[in-house]
């Protein structure tokens, strides 16, 4: 973990509420990724969507990138489509792990993870 914040990006996954839908496919679930640091933060980074936490062994429901730079300060959202989320109350908590790989040298590691509370779709009908 660099301390030294200087010169550094910092991803993150904001938990700020954002609006998640349900169709006929599913679920799309949408994160905001910002880079809270003072440098650019390099396009590609990988961002996985959980059905739980990560680190407790909970699965992958998707993983999308970044599809550009993110200048310091900057956020873009991110959707990830799933196709078979629960469909009852009170659904899932969906954690949302940027830097999910852990490649990237950022500021602090401790802001990658964030939540989308409440997730589930009713099945049409």
């Amino acid at each position: 973990e660099i301390r030294n914040c200087d010169w550094s990006s910092d991803v993150c996954s904001s938990d700020l509420p954002v609006r998640n839908t349900c169709g006929t496919s599913g679920a799309r679930l949408t994160a905001r990724i910002c880079n809270r640091g003072t440098a650019p933060l390099g396009d590609g980074l990988p961002v996985g969507y959980y059905d739980g936490d990560p680190n407790a062994g909970a699965n992958r429901i998707c993983t999308v990138v970044t599809p550009r730079a993110l200048l310091a300060g900057e956020c873009v959202e991110l959707f990830c489509d799933w196709r078979s989320p629960p469909t009852t109350e009170p659904g899932v908590t969906v954690y949302v792990r940027a830097d999910d790989t852990g490649m990237r040298r950022e500021c602090f590691e401790d802001n990658n993870l964030g939540t989308l509370p409440n997730i589930h779709c009713r099945p049409p009908g």
